[in-house]
């Protein structure tokens, strides 16, 4: 029986410097030669998703992209959406205007695109670290005119309003989507329900797969709800700790010692 292995990027498959170890590759190849499935998600977006998943440098055969924290499944073989969750524009304005109110740098990003109210120092750092393709807009009523799968409220030099903001979202009764640091930068929005455990889910059934032959390893608090609905939950020895908590398995190795190789070497 195939099995459908769910792998987060950062800190997971990937090293600190954003290399892949020959290792996790060697495992990765050996598990599409077993006829199993490799979805790989990530906070990114489907541009960076996609840059990460040719570093690789293996064949797309079996092989899905969960980006967007799971708002868009997307089959790499097939070049194809299976699966799509926007975020509702009309509770997408009062958002962006309440993080651009307070002084806090946003970005939004469509399947292909980012977008911005100002391009400055932290639009660049973004981007050199993503290679996300930008563009600067006049308003949010032009933002809002796109699809839009995920909204980054950004700091890189403190997180002071973002707590704030982050205050403010979780004990107002009328938040419509969900909200989470990804990094101690970057607070982000997803429309609720738009997540790496239901999109676990949806591609499971898209593949006739039971839940049970679902394998998924992460490390960061996004990871959580992908953890939780797998058959087999991991958590990354380097993982945080409420992460670590919910899993079935804790890795031995961490992200720069091939801790996702051990995964698919143990659970074939």
């Amino acid at each position: 029986m195939s099995k459908a292995y769910f792998i987060d990027f950062d800190e997971t498959l990937l090293n600190t410097d954003k290399t892949v170890s020959e290792e996790n590759v060697r495992a990765l190849r050996d598990a599409q030669k077993r006829g199993d499935y490799l979805a790989f998600t990530t906070g990114r977006p489907f541009y960076g998703g996609s840059f990460l998943f040719k570093r690789l440098g293996i064949s797309t055969y079996n092989c899905f992209l969960l980006c967007f924290h799971g708002a868009l499944v997307y089959d790499l073989d097939r070049e194809c959406i299976i699966h799509k969750t926007v975020m509702d524009k009309t509770n997408l304005v009062p958002l962006l205007e309440e993080i651009n109110s307070r002084g806090i740098y946003l970005e939004a990003f469509s399947k292909d695109m980012l977008y911005c109210l100002e391009e400055n120092d932290f639009t660049h750092r973004y981007a050199a670290t993503t290679q996300e393709p930008f563009t600067v807009v006049d308003s949010i009523d032009e933002i809002v005119s796109h699809d839009i799968y995920k909204v980054m409220a950004i700091d890189y030099n403190s997180r002071e309003e973002l707590y704030k903001l982050q205050n403010k979202m979780e004990n107002n009764s009328d938040n419509c989507f969900d909200s989470f640091f990804s990094n101690k930068w970057f607070y982000e929005f997803t429309e609720i329900g738009a997540n790496k455990g239901e999109a676990l889910r949806t591609l499971a059934k898209h593949l006739n797969l039971s839940i049970s032959d679902t394998v998924a390893v992460g490390d960061e608090q996004n990871d959580i709800s992908m953890i939780e609905a797998a058959g087999v939950g991991v958590a990354m020895i380097n993982g945080k700790e409420n992460v670590k908590a919910v899993a079935d398995v804790i890795t031995t190795n961490d992200n720069n010692h091939g801790g996702v190789a051990e995964i698919l070497n143990l659970y074939k």
